[in-house]
């Protein structure tokens, strides 16, 4: 049985449950309607009718749906043949018909099961491959490819291109390993700081970018300024106990209308990135 409180977290949102009902009761009814058609039509084949409907439920629901489904069936078709509402043409009174049927109706609902078991293993491995295709491997937030896919569908208000400030020095300086530590403590602190919704990808190298999507320029400026301040506060230990502080600049862009393309967007807080550096880094420059 699935954790009940993670599978209720992740429920979908209620403008999508219509949606979701719809596409998900076909193979149901199907079902139920392969039980009500054993029992009009009769015969010793009836037992395999539910079959076509349970292997399209076990490639639509999950293996705990899918196994309660089974066993529905089993004991649906165990006690209607017991009670006479299902008729098999064949007298099940004796040890060795009972066994026979039994074991008939096991083997029935593994098939489900076997397919179920499959789809899991398989929608496993797809996400896992979705997530390597779309995320840092290092920082674990999205990659260049990832994150733009992202952008294209979020109604960003705000970005915020990110670069720590002389990240080469501290490769030459401690090593590429201390490197990749920076990276990962900074991708920590900058998502501590963004709001539910907002979307952080490492763009190359050093550099990273947020979207911001329903946010006054006033509070854009604000979670890039909360960026700047917590990454300078909170150093970094690298090669066994070194405590590194760095920092970071951040360029800010604002969408003047709707209609602004993301990649205008985009271009404008990198402007605004390069007038940080050469302010002085270590701060917030509005584009």
């Amino acid at each position: 049985m699935p954790d009940l409180a993670r599978r209720l977290a992740g429920r979908t949102r209620r403008n999508d449950a219509a949606g979701w009902r719809i596409g998900h009761l076909a193979p149901l009814a199907a079902f139920a309607g392969s039980l009500w058609l054993e029992t009009q039509l009769g015969g010793p084949g009836v037992i395999s009718f539910p079959i076509p409907a349970m292997l399209w439920c076990a490639l639509t629901y999950s293996l705990f749906a899918t196994a309660g489904i089974t066993l529905l069936f089993s004991m649906w078709t165990l006690l209607a043949i017991a009670s006479g509402t299902l008729a098999i043409g064949a007298a099940v009174d004796t040890p060795q018909a009972i066994m026979s049927l039994r074991v008939g109706v096991t083997l029935t609902a593994l098939a489900p099961l076997a397919v179920a078991s499959v789809m899991v293993a398989r929608n496993e491995l797809l996400a896992r491959l979705q997530h390597a295709a779309s995320h840092d491997p290092l920082t674990q937030v999205l990659n260049r490819g990832g994150f733009m896919a992202r952008a294209e569908r979020v109604q960003a208000a705000a970005v915020l291109m990110m670069d720590i400030d002389f990240f080469k020095k501290v490769n030459d300086t401690h090593g590429h390993a201390a490197g990749d530590e920076v990276l990962i403590h900074f991708a920590r602190v900058a998502a501590g700081c963004l709001r539910a919704g907002d979307v952080l990808g490492r763009l190359g190298g050093e550099e990273f970018a947020v979207l911001l999507p329903d946010c006054a320029p006033d509070d854009a400026r604000v979670i890039a300024q909360r960026i700047c301040d917590a990454f300078a506060a909170q150093p970094v230990d690298v090669n066994g106990g070194v405590r590194l502080h760095a920092t970071v600049s951040i360029g800010l862009g604002c969408r003047d209308a709707p209609d602004t393309p993301i990649g205008t967007l985009l271009s404008q807080a990198d402007a605004a990135l390069y007038s940080a550096k050469h302010a002085g880094r270590n701060r917030v420059v509005l584009a």
